[in-house]
Protein backbone atom coordinates (compact mmCIF):
# COMPACT_ATOMS: atom_id res chain seq x y z
CA UNK A 1 0.00 0.00 0.00
CA UNK A 2 1.23 3.44 -0.88
CA UNK A 3 0.21 6.65 0.87
CA UNK A 4 -0.55 7.64 4.41
CA UNK A 5 -1.97 5.31 6.99
CA UNK A 6 -5.62 6.01 7.79
CA UNK A 7 -8.49 4.20 9.49
CA UNK A 8 -9.54 1.90 6.64
CA UNK A 9 -5.94 1.00 5.83
CA UNK A 10 -5.22 0.14 9.46
CA UNK A 11 -8.32 -2.07 9.52
CA UNK A 12 -7.21 -3.87 6.35
CA UNK A 13 -3.73 -4.44 7.80
CA UNK A 14 -5.18 -5.81 11.05
CA UNK A 15 -7.40 -8.15 9.07
CA UNK A 16 -4.50 -9.31 6.86
CA UNK A 17 -2.28 -9.98 9.88
CA UNK A 18 -5.09 -11.90 11.58
CA UNK A 19 -5.79 -14.00 8.46
CA UNK A 20 -2.10 -14.78 8.05
CA UNK A 21 -1.81 -15.66 11.73
CA UNK A 22 -4.81 -18.00 11.76
CA UNK A 23 -3.80 -19.58 8.45
CA UNK A 24 -0.41 -20.35 9.94
CA UNK A 25 1.24 -18.52 7.02
CA UNK A 26 3.58 -16.73 9.41
CA UNK A 27 6.03 -18.13 11.88
CA UNK A 28 5.71 -16.92 15.45
CA UNK A 29 8.75 -14.66 14.95
CA UNK A 30 7.29 -13.11 11.79
CA UNK A 31 3.93 -12.70 13.51
CA UNK A 32 5.52 -10.89 16.45
CA UNK A 33 7.48 -8.68 14.05
CA UNK A 34 4.31 -7.67 12.16
CA UNK A 35 2.40 -7.04 15.39
CA UNK A 36 5.21 -4.84 16.75
CA UNK A 37 5.54 -2.88 13.52
CA UNK A 38 1.80 -2.42 13.31
CA UNK A 39 1.65 -1.26 16.93
CA UNK A 40 4.29 1.39 16.13
CA UNK A 41 2.32 2.51 13.07
CA UNK A 42 -0.82 2.85 15.20
CA UNK A 43 1.00 4.99 17.75
CA UNK A 44 2.35 7.28 15.04
CA UNK A 45 -0.98 7.68 13.23
CA UNK A 46 -3.01 8.25 16.41
CA UNK A 47 -0.52 10.69 17.92
CA UNK A 48 -1.92 13.89 16.39
CA UNK A 49 -5.54 13.18 17.30
CA UNK A 50 -4.59 12.26 20.86
CA UNK A 51 -2.52 15.41 21.32
CA UNK A 52 -5.36 17.51 19.89
CA UNK A 53 -7.86 15.90 22.27
CA UNK A 54 -5.53 16.32 25.26
CA UNK A 55 -4.96 20.01 24.51
CA UNK A 56 -8.59 20.89 23.80
CA UNK A 57 -9.78 23.57 26.22
CA UNK A 58 -13.28 24.07 24.82
CA UNK A 59 -14.65 23.01 28.22
CA UNK A 60 -13.88 26.54 29.42
CA UNK A 61 -17.11 27.79 27.84
CA UNK A 62 -19.28 25.47 29.94
CA UNK A 63 -17.21 26.15 33.07
CA UNK A 64 -16.76 29.88 32.58
CA UNK A 65 -18.15 30.45 36.09
CA UNK A 66 -14.63 29.69 37.34
CA UNK A 67 -13.28 32.79 35.55
CA UNK A 68 -14.07 35.23 38.41
CA UNK A 69 -12.39 32.92 40.92
CA UNK A 70 -9.36 32.51 38.67
CA UNK A 71 -9.08 36.27 38.05
CA UNK A 72 -9.35 36.97 41.77
CA UNK A 73 -6.61 34.43 42.47
CA UNK A 74 -4.35 35.97 39.82
CA UNK A 75 -4.89 39.53 41.07
CA UNK A 76 -4.20 38.44 44.64
CA UNK A 77 -0.98 36.73 43.46
CA UNK A 78 0.67 39.07 40.94
CA UNK A 79 3.39 36.55 40.15
CA UNK A 80 0.71 34.53 38.32
CA UNK A 81 -0.11 37.38 35.93
CA UNK A 82 1.94 35.90 33.05
CA UNK A 83 -0.34 32.85 33.16
CA UNK A 84 -3.35 34.92 32.10
CA UNK A 85 -2.23 34.59 28.50
CA UNK A 86 -2.83 30.83 28.69
CA UNK A 87 -6.36 31.31 29.98
CA UNK A 88 -7.20 33.69 27.15
CA UNK A 89 -5.52 31.42 24.60
CA UNK A 90 -7.65 28.56 25.92
CA UNK A 91 -10.77 30.56 25.14
CA UNK A 92 -9.91 30.28 21.44
CA UNK A 93 -10.83 26.58 21.58
CA UNK A 94 -14.37 27.57 22.56
CA UNK A 95 -15.09 28.97 19.10
CA UNK A 96 -16.05 25.61 17.57
CA UNK A 97 -18.26 24.63 20.52
CA UNK A 98 -20.00 28.00 20.50
CA UNK A 99 -20.74 27.76 16.79
CA UNK A 100 -22.49 24.40 17.39
CA UNK A 101 -24.59 25.32 20.42
CA UNK A 102 -28.30 25.92 20.20
CA UNK A 103 -29.27 26.58 23.83
CA UNK A 104 -30.16 30.24 23.25
CA UNK A 105 -33.72 30.81 22.05
CA UNK A 106 -32.80 33.96 20.12
CA UNK A 107 -30.02 33.81 17.53
CA UNK A 108 -27.37 36.16 18.90
CA UNK A 109 -23.69 36.64 18.43
CA UNK A 110 -22.62 34.01 20.95
CA UNK A 111 -18.94 34.88 20.72
CA UNK A 112 -19.72 38.50 21.63
CA UNK A 113 -21.70 37.33 24.66
CA UNK A 114 -18.79 35.20 25.87
CA UNK A 115 -16.31 38.00 25.26
CA UNK A 116 -18.52 40.47 27.14
CA UNK A 117 -18.95 38.06 30.07
CA UNK A 118 -15.20 37.42 30.38
CA UNK A 119 -14.33 41.13 30.04
CA UNK A 120 -16.83 42.09 32.75
CA UNK A 121 -15.41 39.48 35.13
CA UNK A 122 -11.84 40.54 34.35
CA UNK A 123 -12.55 44.25 34.85
CA UNK A 124 -14.49 43.58 38.06
CA UNK A 125 -11.52 41.65 39.53
CA UNK A 126 -9.05 44.18 38.15
CA UNK A 127 -10.84 47.06 39.86
CA UNK A 128 -9.88 45.64 43.25
CA UNK A 129 -13.00 43.70 44.15
CA UNK A 130 -12.28 40.58 46.16
CA UNK A 131 -14.23 37.39 45.92
CA UNK A 132 -15.75 36.21 49.19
Amino acid sequence: MNGCCNGPRKTICKLAIEVARQGKALSSDDNMMFVNIFRRIEVITDYQSKVRAACDTSFIYWHRSIAPVYFCHVFNNPTLAPNLQYFFAGLADCHHQISLMKHLSVETDKLSLLEKDIKENFEKRNSGATLQ
